[in-house]
């Protein structure tokens, strides 16, 4: 006969004989105190993925001196509503329990003139310490990110349709995430990987790469001002005709480096990732994104009307910014000489200029002052003679990678 009952998935009725021996079976045990063995629970991804973020979560707040206080979840919003206390919450985002000042930036005159207190490599430095505390702060009390994690553990969100801001919004991504695993294979066969992490991965104070200059001391306020205008509101405004999907893209790549495939290897082993990165270029755009979030964090505090319409857009553009933050491109090569990170320097500086970006559009004097910058230029060529030593270092670089040139098309 035909069970009809089995082929739906409904359950028969059992006889009653048969759940009687049932529970009298399961009752025996527990009347006698006999204890089932514990049966241990396979790790799963996400459990796995939790543990690290408590273990963490726990190394931060013992280094801190703060209660343990973590909420492990991965999604975005998923926690309690609650205002921000430093004694409380510090070790759980991985900051420190008291607030670090923040520099004022030089007026325009000051700059001109050459009268700014401080460099602009040491106003970044210390601008990125208290960025990263304020806006931790911003999204541990946002109704819609409830972070609740240190933001170097963040990365960037996996593709999805759809970026309005409300009740459920979630910052999106529009470039791959970066995969480690694929970062390894990439590393040993090509000697780069190119994918998408976040700014929180990197450590602006990082000079040096393997004693190699990384060029801070060239990059001027002229150029860190100029690179602010991506993160407009006239940018934001128009990079869509919907409001819905308006949003602030980083043009171009970050250059970064790894000493060895070990560590990657490593990392992939132990599902890490970078921290403390050092930017091997780009870095006038990545400080004019951290100059950004500090400016919108600024004037969301001197607004006193809750819920107000320009509350409403100074939290829209905050959380605009921070998304742009998680999406930033980084090119990462196996151990590169000091002329291929010159070289990449240039690069990303002539992916800005080809995409009629006028920003971080450097002076003259600037540029040649990166081209001086490559080891085999004295600064006598003429401009056939130059143009032959940059056609010799690119083959040079394109047999160290033992790739064809038609592989690396407009890969520097």
């Amino acid at each position: 006969m035909f069970d009809f009952a089995a082929y739906s998935g409904q359950a028969r009725e059992p006889s009653r004989g048969f759940v009687f021996t049932l529970r009298f079976l399961c009752w025996v045990p527990s009347a006698m105190g006999v204890q089932e063995p514990q049966v241990k629970k396979p790790k799963t991804d996400e459990s796995v993925a939790a543990a690290a973020v408590v273990k963490a979560a726990a190394a931060a707040t013992k280094a801190s001196g703060g209660p343990q206080a973590m909420d492990a979840s991965a999604a975005w919003g998923a926690g309690d509503d609650e205002k921000f206390d430093p004694n409380q919450h510090a070790g759980m985002l991985g900051i420190s329990t008291r607030q670090p000042d923040t520099p004022s930036e030089p007026t325009e005159f000051e700059i001109v003139s050459g009268e700014a207190a401080m460099s602009l490599k040491q106003y970044i430095v210390l601008l990125q310490k208290s960025v990263e505390w304020r806006l931790a702060k911003f999204l541990f009390e946002n109704k819609t990110i409830r972070l609740r994690r240190p933001l170097h553990q963040l990365r960037t969100p996996v593709f999805t349709h759809g970026s309005k801001i409300g009740q459920k919004w979630e910052p999106t991504a529009f470039w791959e995430g970066w995969d480690m695993k694929n970062c390894l294979t990439s590393l040993i066969t090509n000697q780069l990987y190119q994918s998408s992490l976040t700014m929180f991965a990197f450590d602006f104070s990082q000079e040096l790469y393997e004693d190699i200059n990384l060029g801070f001391d060239s990059i001027s306020w002229t150029q860190y001002c100029a690179c602010k205008t991506l993160w407009s509101d006239e940018r934001l405004t128009s990079s869509s005709t919907s409001a819905d999907h308006v949003r602030f893209i980083f043009e171009g790549f970050v250059p970064a480096a790894v000493k060895s495939v070990d560590i990657v290897k490593d990392m992939a082993k132990n599902d890490s990732f970078f921290m403390g990165l050092a930017a091997c270029g780009a870095n006038a755009q990545l400080w004019s994104l951290m100059g950004a979030l500090d400016t919108a964090l600024k004037e969301y505090d001197a607004l006193l009307v809750e819920n107000s319409a320009a509350t409403t857009k100074s939290i829209h553009k905050i959380l605009r910014l921070f998304e742009a933050a998680l999406n930033i491109q980084c090119r990462v090569r196996l151990a590169p000489t000091e002329l291929q990170i010159k070289l990449d320097q240039l690069a990303h500086k002539d992916i800005i200029r080809v995409m009629a970006i006028a920003v971080g559009a450097i002076s003259f004097t600037e540029f040649a002052l990166e081209v001086l910058a490559i080891p085999s230029v004295n600064g006598k060529e003429s401009g056939v003679e130059l143009v032959s030593k940059s056609a010799i270092a690119m083959m040079g670089s394109l047999e160290r990678l033992q790739l064809p040139m038609a592989a690396c098309s407009g890969v520097s």
